[in-house]
C-alpha cells in the first residue's frame, strides 16, 4: 500500500495553498531531470530543469494483449532534448521515472506517486519529442539494433564514439564532431559518413 508522508498528506487537503502539485521527469542513466514547471526546482538532490511536457492517458486494452504504454511529449523548441537523445543513442532501453510532487513539501524525499517505465520509442518532429514508455515488454526489442537516420551519423553509437574504427577520422586538428554532415565535410571525411541522405519524409524525425 503506498504510504505518503504526513506533511504531503496534510499539504495535499487543505482548503487553500500556494504550492503546487507538479509533475517530474527523470532518465536517471543519463542524469537528465525535467520539471513541467515554469522554473527550476531542487527535490531529493537534485535540481530539476523547467520544460515543458505532457503524459497522455494510458488507453484501454480490451482484449489484455499487450502491456501498458504511455506517451509522453516534451517541447523541442530549442532542441534541448534532442541533443540529449543524439547523445544517448535514443536512449534506448533507457529507464523513465515519473513523479508526482508538491512545491511545498520539496524537503520530502517520498513523491505523492511515482512510477518507473522503460522507453519504447522516440519520434522527433521541430516542435514536439515524444516518448513511448511502458512496461518491459520481450517482443518490444529492437533487433537489429542499428537505426537508420536520414542526417544523423550512426557511428557515435560505437563505443570509441568520435574517431572510432567505423568512424576512421584519423586527423588532428580536430577533436570533436557533433554527427552531422556538415561536421564531416568540414573534416574531409564524408565517405565514411554514417547516415542515409536520400531517406526523405518523416523517417527522417523518427529516431
Amino acid at each position: 500500500m503506498l504510504s505518503i508522508p504526513t506533511s504531503l498528506m496534510e499539504e495535499l487537503h487543505k482548503i487553500g495553498s500556494g504550492g503546487s502539485v507538479i509533475f517530474l521527469a527523470e532518465l536517471p542513466a543519463y542524469s537528465l531531470y525535467l520539471a513541467r514547471n515554469n522554473e527550476d526546482i531542487v527535490w531529493n538532490g537534485h535540481t530539476w530543469e523547467k520544460c515543458w511536457f505532457d503524459i497522455d492517458g494510458i488507453g484501454e486494452d480490451t482484449n489484455n494483449s499487450k502491456a501498458p504504454e504511455i506517451q509522453v511529449n516534451f517541447s523541442n523548441i530549442g532542441g534541448m532534448i534532442e541533443e540529449q537523445i543524439i547523445a544517448a543513442g535514443n536512449f534506448a532501453r533507457a529507464v523513465v521515472n515519473l513523479y508526482i510532487v508538491n512545491t511545498n513539501c520539496l524537503d520530502e524525499a517520498d513523491p505523492i506517486y511515482s512510477v518507473s517505465l522503460k522507453v519504447q520509442k522516440v519520434t522527433v518532429n521541430k516542435k514536439i519529442v515524444s516518448f513511448k514508455v511502458g512496461l518491459s515488454n520481450p517482443l518490444m526489442m529492437s533487433f537489429p539494433t542499428w537505426q537508420f537516420h536520414g542526417s544523423i551519423c550512426q557511428y557515435f553509437k560505437n563505443g570509441t564514439l568520435f574517431k572510432g574504427p567505423l568512424c576512421g577520422y584519423t586527423g588532428t586538428e580536430f577533436t570533436t564532431c557533433d554527427y552531422s554532415i556538415s561536421d564531416c565535410i568540414e573534416r574531409g571525411n564524408t565517405e565514411r559518413f554514417g547516415a542515409q541522405l536520400g531517406l526523405l519524409g518523416a523517417i527522417q524525425d523518427e529516431l
